[in-house]
């Protein structure tokens, strides 16, 4: 079920934030990122627009099309002010993997 309230959130670009942290932030692999399939999930990070707020969440794929992707959230924000909830479709890239379950 979609939630009909306006998506408050921006996707991390976790190649950047491993870039700026390698030592600390790991992600997966390009060769891991094309192996994914529909029925995999994956780890997004989000935060607020304005970034003061952050929070990772798994992510069920139910398409891929290249490198882009859709999926249905599969845990509930602890932040209501993302306006998603488990079941929200979530367009992402690889950019934006930063785990895979």
């Amino acid at each position: 079920m979609e939630n009909k309230r306006k998506k408050d959130y921006k996707l991390i670009d976790g190649i950047k934030r491993n870039k700026k942290h390698p030592l600390t932030f790991f992600i997966p692999t390009i060769k891991e990122k094309k192996e994914l399939n529909v029925g995999d999930r994956v780890k997004l990070g989000f935060a607020n627009n304005n970034g003061k707020c952050g929070e990772r969440m798994w992510v069920k794929i139910i398409k891929i099309k290249g490198i882009y992707f859709q999926g249905e959230l599969d845990n509930r924000p602890l932040n209501p002010d993302f306006g998603i909830q488990v079941g929200s479709e979530i367009d992402f890239s690889f950019k934006h993997i930063i785990d895979i379950w």
